[in-house]
Protein backbone atom coordinates (compact mmCIF):
# COMPACT_ATOMS: atom_id res chain seq x y z
CA UNK A 1 0.00 0.00 0.00
CA UNK A 2 2.84 2.37 0.91
CA UNK A 3 6.53 2.10 0.10
CA UNK A 4 7.79 2.83 3.60
CA UNK A 5 7.05 4.30 7.01
CA UNK A 6 9.65 6.84 8.12
CA UNK A 7 9.76 7.92 11.76
CA UNK A 8 11.42 10.99 13.31
CA UNK A 9 11.48 12.03 16.96
CA UNK A 10 12.90 11.42 20.43
CA UNK A 11 12.93 8.38 22.73
CA UNK A 12 9.28 7.67 21.95
CA UNK A 13 10.44 6.95 18.40
CA UNK A 14 13.65 4.97 18.72
CA UNK A 15 14.65 1.33 18.40
CA UNK A 16 16.41 1.42 21.78
CA UNK A 17 18.22 3.69 24.22
CA UNK A 18 20.72 0.90 24.95
CA UNK A 19 19.46 0.56 28.51
CA UNK A 20 20.21 -2.69 30.37
CA UNK A 21 17.02 -4.66 30.85
CA UNK A 22 15.43 -3.77 27.51
CA UNK A 23 13.73 -6.84 26.06
CA UNK A 24 15.50 -8.58 23.18
CA UNK A 25 12.28 -8.89 21.20
CA UNK A 26 11.71 -5.70 19.19
CA UNK A 27 9.05 -6.94 16.77
CA UNK A 28 6.25 -5.34 18.80
CA UNK A 29 7.56 -1.76 18.61
CA UNK A 30 4.75 0.48 17.42
CA UNK A 31 6.42 1.63 14.20
CA UNK A 32 7.31 -1.95 13.22
CA UNK A 33 3.75 -3.12 13.79
CA UNK A 34 2.44 -0.09 11.88
CA UNK A 35 4.70 -0.93 8.93
CA UNK A 36 3.37 -4.51 8.99
CA UNK A 37 -0.20 -3.21 8.90
CA UNK A 38 0.66 -1.09 5.85
CA UNK A 39 2.78 -3.80 4.18
CA UNK A 40 5.67 -1.33 4.12
CA UNK A 41 9.30 -1.17 5.11
CA UNK A 42 10.25 1.04 8.06
CA UNK A 43 13.05 3.51 8.71
CA UNK A 44 13.56 4.99 12.17
CA UNK A 45 15.44 8.23 12.86
CA UNK A 46 14.57 8.77 16.50
CA UNK A 47 17.09 9.65 19.19
CA UNK A 48 16.51 9.59 22.93
CA UNK A 49 16.80 12.98 24.61
CA UNK A 50 17.01 14.94 21.39
CA UNK A 51 15.52 18.29 20.45
CA UNK A 52 12.85 19.58 18.10
CA UNK A 53 15.57 21.21 15.98
CA UNK A 54 17.46 17.93 15.55
CA UNK A 55 14.35 16.04 14.45
CA UNK A 56 13.22 18.80 12.10
CA UNK A 57 16.65 18.93 10.50
CA UNK A 58 16.45 15.19 9.83
CA UNK A 59 12.92 15.52 8.45
CA UNK A 60 13.88 18.35 6.08
CA UNK A 61 17.01 16.60 4.87
CA UNK A 62 15.20 13.30 4.30
CA UNK A 63 12.28 14.97 2.52
CA UNK A 64 14.57 16.83 0.14
CA UNK A 65 16.79 13.85 -0.70
CA UNK A 66 14.48 10.84 -1.00
CA UNK A 67 11.56 9.62 -3.06
CA UNK A 68 8.69 9.87 -0.60
CA UNK A 69 5.63 10.37 -2.79
CA UNK A 70 4.18 7.03 -1.74
CA UNK A 71 5.50 6.94 1.83
CA UNK A 72 4.18 7.67 5.33
CA UNK A 73 5.93 10.00 7.75
CA UNK A 74 5.32 9.90 11.49
CA UNK A 75 6.88 12.88 13.26
CA UNK A 76 7.03 12.77 17.07
CA UNK A 77 7.55 16.24 18.52
CA UNK A 78 9.55 16.33 21.75
CA UNK A 79 9.54 18.83 24.62
CA UNK A 80 10.44 22.33 23.42
CA UNK A 81 12.60 22.84 26.54
CA UNK A 82 15.24 20.55 25.03
CA UNK A 83 18.11 22.14 23.13
CA UNK A 84 20.75 20.65 20.86
CA UNK A 85 24.16 21.65 22.27
CA UNK A 86 27.19 20.56 20.27
CA UNK A 87 29.58 20.73 23.24
CA UNK A 88 27.93 17.84 25.07
CA UNK A 89 29.30 14.31 24.95
CA UNK A 90 28.84 11.70 23.65
CA UNK A 91 27.96 13.29 20.33
CA UNK A 92 26.38 10.14 18.94
CA UNK A 93 23.60 10.20 21.53
CA UNK A 94 23.43 12.82 24.29
CA UNK A 95 23.39 15.78 21.94
CA UNK A 96 20.69 17.55 23.90
CA UNK A 97 20.40 18.72 27.44
CA UNK A 98 16.92 18.31 28.87
CA UNK A 99 16.59 21.70 30.48
CA UNK A 100 13.26 20.81 32.04
CA UNK A 101 14.88 18.01 34.06
CA UNK A 102 15.98 19.45 37.41
CA UNK A 103 17.71 16.29 38.64
CA UNK A 104 20.46 16.20 35.99
CA UNK A 105 20.89 12.52 36.89
CA UNK A 106 21.62 11.29 33.37
CA UNK A 107 24.28 13.93 32.72
CA UNK A 108 27.62 12.12 32.69
CA UNK A 109 30.82 13.32 34.38
CA UNK A 110 32.34 14.50 31.10
CA UNK A 111 29.79 17.30 30.97
CA UNK A 112 29.80 18.50 34.58
CA UNK A 113 31.51 21.75 33.63
CA UNK A 114 28.51 22.70 31.49
CA UNK A 115 25.82 22.36 34.13
CA UNK A 116 25.91 25.96 35.34
CA UNK A 117 26.01 27.26 31.77
CA UNK A 118 22.95 25.24 30.86
CA UNK A 119 21.12 26.36 33.99
CA UNK A 120 21.94 29.95 33.08
CA UNK A 121 20.60 29.40 29.56
CA UNK A 122 17.40 27.90 30.90
CA UNK A 123 16.93 30.83 33.29
CA UNK A 124 17.61 33.51 30.68
CA UNK A 125 15.49 32.17 27.83
CA UNK A 126 12.23 34.14 27.52
CA UNK A 127 9.09 32.22 28.43
CA UNK A 128 7.74 32.66 24.91
CA UNK A 129 10.64 30.71 23.36
CA UNK A 130 9.02 27.34 24.06
CA UNK A 131 5.71 28.50 22.58
CA UNK A 132 7.43 29.72 19.44
CA UNK A 133 9.29 26.41 19.04
CA UNK A 134 6.08 24.42 19.40
CA UNK A 135 4.26 26.56 16.82
CA UNK A 136 7.22 26.66 14.42
CA UNK A 137 7.57 22.88 14.58
CA UNK A 138 3.88 22.42 13.83
CA UNK A 139 4.03 24.83 10.87
CA UNK A 140 7.23 23.33 9.43
CA UNK A 141 5.85 19.80 9.57
CA UNK A 142 2.59 20.90 7.98
CA UNK A 143 4.51 22.56 5.15
CA UNK A 144 6.73 19.55 4.42
CA UNK A 145 3.86 17.11 4.84
CA UNK A 146 2.59 18.07 1.39
CA UNK A 147 5.39 16.05 -0.19
CA UNK A 148 4.44 12.82 1.60
CA UNK A 149 1.57 10.45 0.81
CA UNK A 150 0.55 10.57 4.48
CA UNK A 151 1.97 12.59 7.37
CA UNK A 152 1.09 12.01 11.03
CA UNK A 153 2.12 14.58 13.65
CA UNK A 154 2.31 13.38 17.27
CA UNK A 155 3.31 15.35 20.35
CA UNK A 156 5.23 13.28 22.88
CA UNK A 157 4.52 15.77 25.67
CA UNK A 158 1.58 18.01 26.50
CA UNK A 159 1.72 21.49 24.99
CA UNK A 160 -0.67 24.39 24.42
CA UNK A 161 -0.92 24.18 20.63
CA UNK A 162 -0.81 20.72 19.09
CA UNK A 163 -4.51 20.04 19.55
CA UNK A 164 -5.63 23.65 18.93
CA UNK A 165 -3.92 24.59 15.67
CA UNK A 166 -5.53 23.57 12.39
CA UNK A 167 -3.16 21.89 9.92
CA UNK A 168 -3.66 22.36 6.18
CA UNK A 169 -2.42 18.95 5.13
CA UNK A 170 -0.99 16.70 7.88
CA UNK A 171 -3.01 14.69 10.39
CA UNK A 172 -2.56 15.48 14.09
CA UNK A 173 -2.84 12.51 16.43
CA UNK A 174 -5.01 13.42 19.40
CA UNK A 175 -3.11 11.71 22.25
CA UNK A 176 0.09 12.81 23.99
CA UNK A 177 2.42 9.82 24.28
CA UNK A 178 3.78 10.71 27.69
CA UNK A 179 0.27 10.52 29.15
CA UNK A 180 0.02 6.92 27.90
CA UNK A 181 3.46 6.17 29.32
CA UNK A 182 2.78 7.62 32.79
CA UNK A 183 -0.57 5.85 33.03
CA UNK A 184 1.18 2.48 32.77
CA UNK A 185 2.32 2.96 36.34
CA UNK A 186 6.10 3.33 36.32
CA UNK A 187 7.09 6.23 38.62
CA UNK A 188 9.50 8.90 37.41
CA UNK A 189 12.10 7.78 39.96
CA UNK A 190 12.31 4.43 38.16
CA UNK A 191 12.38 6.01 34.71
CA UNK A 192 15.29 8.17 35.86
CA UNK A 193 17.32 5.03 36.55
CA UNK A 194 16.74 3.84 32.98
CA UNK A 195 13.26 3.14 31.65
CA UNK A 196 13.03 -0.64 31.05
CA UNK A 197 10.45 0.00 28.31
CA UNK A 198 11.54 0.79 24.76
CA UNK A 199 9.90 4.06 23.67
CA UNK A 200 8.57 4.38 27.26
CA UNK A 201 5.70 2.06 26.36
CA UNK A 202 4.93 -1.56 27.18
CA UNK A 203 4.06 -4.09 24.50
CA UNK A 204 0.24 -3.88 24.83
CA UNK A 205 0.33 -0.12 24.20
CA UNK A 206 2.87 -0.39 21.38
CA UNK A 207 0.47 -2.69 19.57
CA UNK A 208 -2.57 -0.53 20.32
CA UNK A 209 -0.80 2.67 19.23
CA UNK A 210 0.12 1.01 15.92
CA UNK A 211 -3.50 -0.04 15.40
CA UNK A 212 -4.80 3.44 16.14
CA UNK A 213 -2.28 5.08 13.79
CA UNK A 214 -3.08 2.57 11.06
CA UNK A 215 -6.78 3.42 11.36
CA UNK A 216 -5.94 7.11 10.96
CA UNK A 217 -3.73 6.49 7.93
CA UNK A 218 -6.18 4.29 6.04
CA UNK A 219 -9.06 6.55 7.08
CA UNK A 220 -11.28 4.17 8.98
CA UNK A 221 -12.94 4.81 12.36
CA UNK A 222 -10.23 4.80 15.01
CA UNK A 223 -10.14 1.91 17.45
CA UNK A 224 -12.16 2.71 20.55
CA UNK A 225 -10.00 0.47 22.73
CA UNK A 226 -8.35 2.45 25.50
CA UNK A 227 -4.65 2.36 26.20
CA UNK A 228 -3.78 -0.04 29.00
CA UNK A 229 -3.13 1.46 32.44
CA UNK A 230 -1.60 0.33 35.74
CA UNK A 231 0.50 -2.49 34.30
CA UNK A 232 3.10 -2.27 37.07
CA UNK A 233 0.96 -1.88 40.19
CA UNK A 234 2.66 -4.71 42.12
CA UNK A 235 6.25 -3.65 41.40
CA UNK A 236 8.49 -2.16 44.08
CA UNK A 237 12.16 -2.34 43.10
CA UNK A 238 13.78 -1.41 39.81
CA UNK A 239 14.35 -5.10 39.07
CA UNK A 240 10.64 -5.74 39.60
CA UNK A 241 9.81 -3.27 36.85
CA UNK A 242 12.43 -4.77 34.52
CA UNK A 243 11.12 -8.31 35.07
CA UNK A 244 7.51 -7.27 34.62
CA UNK A 245 8.29 -5.50 31.36
CA UNK A 246 10.13 -8.58 30.09
CA UNK A 247 7.06 -10.69 30.87
CA UNK A 248 4.82 -8.21 29.04
CA UNK A 249 7.16 -8.24 26.04
CA UNK A 250 6.95 -11.98 25.40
Amino acid sequence: MYDKVVVFGDSFATESNNIPGHPENRDFLWFRVLADYLNSSVEVYGLGGTSIEWSLNNLISYTENNDIQNSVCVFVKTDANRYHLNSLEPQQHAVTYMLSDSKWSWFNSINKSYIEKVRWLHKELPSYTKKQKDISCFATCDLFSKRWKKFIFISAFEDDYTLKLQPSNMTVYDTFLNSVSYAEGIPYSIVQQGDPRICHLSKPNHILLAKKLNDVIINVPKSENSFVKDLYSNCVTYDDYVDKNKDLSK
